[in-house]
């Protein structure tokens, strides 16, 4: 009976097949990325609330316990883009992983576990040491970094690769740190610092690249990014703006390890600081990067 069962596995349920759904890392997160702005603490449209059990379970439409396809939730993440009942009304829709999943769960029940709650950002929770992980190859470790990264190898199956030699070593870590291959000189000179004392030699080195102007020009790039650096104004004719000043504070920040909130600040407020400096104006810059609408008809202030 067993085997004949099994033979017709594809005709049940997934949740039946041991497709076990972990509602609060596969379904809590999707809500809460995707409804709570509409159906959370703040916002109850239609009188449904989302983040809560009480919200979810006692609406008597949204959800149908053991029933995803009379379940008015499954409906409406399921529509099309055009339709006019689609959810979430803004931004993306789900991921056809993400409704399958809570198909799943309200296929088994929608089990709402008593200890699940909106979890905080990342950013404000404070770090916390995880435990080393166990490994079988100890000799291989030569830092706590390498506890993590023998783990998952060993999990996977797959044999640590040879250490690389000296100059490669140095190679990938110009690049790393300023974009750019290290000179001929600087390298023998590091192979020979190497094999006297590596941990030395990697110390000294890395300094060397860190006080390098071109760090700051390299990783100056990610951050240019995303505040959306440009040197023309993205719209229209693309006409050319000044705002290569902003582009090099940027740069001068990095290389002098400015703390990040007042990186932060700067940016944000610079002009807003008592007795700004003309560095902290220009910092401001940073609001300047979006495209620029310069046609006739605009409105001066929006750009302004």
């Amino acid at each position: 009976m067993v085997k004949h069962l099994c033979a017709l596995g594809f005709l049940l349920p997934l949740w039946v097949q041991g497709e076990v759904v972990d509602f609060a890392k596969d379904v809590y997160p999707v809500l809460q990325k995707t409804c709570f702005e509409c159906h959370g603490p703040e916002n109850q449209k239609g009188n449904l609330r989302l983040d809560t059990k009480g919200g979810s379970l006692d609406h008597p439409r949204a959800i149908a316990p053991g029933k995803p396809a009379e379940s008015e939730i499954i409906r409406r993440i399921s529509l099309p883009r055009q339709h006019k009942d689609a959810m979430p009304k803004r931004g993306e829709l789900l991921h056809a992983a993400e409704i399958q999943s809570i198909k799943n769960w309200i296929a088994a029940g929608a089990v709402w576990p008593e200890d699940v709650s909106q979890k905080k950002h990342w950013s404000y929770l404070p770090p916390i040491r995880p435990p080393l992980p166990p490994v079988k190859m100890r000799n291989w470790i030569a830092n706590e970094i390498d506890t993590f990264i023998l783990s998952r190898l060993e999990r996977e199956n797959i044999k640590p690769s040879p250490e690389s030699s000296p100059e490669i070593l140095f190679r990938r870590l110009a690049l790393d740190l300023t974009g750019l291959p290290p000179n001929l000189d600087d390298s023998e000179n590091f192979v020979r610092d190497y094999q006297l004392d590596p941990v030395s030699a990697l110390d000294q080195w890395v300094d060397h690249f860190l006080s390098s102007p071109e760090f700051g020009v390299k990783w100056a790039r990610h951050w240019l990014d995303l505040a959306r650096y440009a040197d023309s104004h993205g719209f229209q004719r693309d006409d050319l703006r000044e705002v290569w000043a902003y582009r090099d504070w940027v740069v001068d920040s990095l290389n002098q390890g400015m703390p990040f909130d007042q990186f932060t600040i700067e940016q944000i407020g610079g002009d807003l600081l008592p007795s700004a400096t003309q560095d902290q104006i220009i910092a401001t810059g940073f609001h300047r990067c979006t495209p620029t609408n310069v046609e006739a008809g605009t409105e001066p202030e929006e750009s302004r």
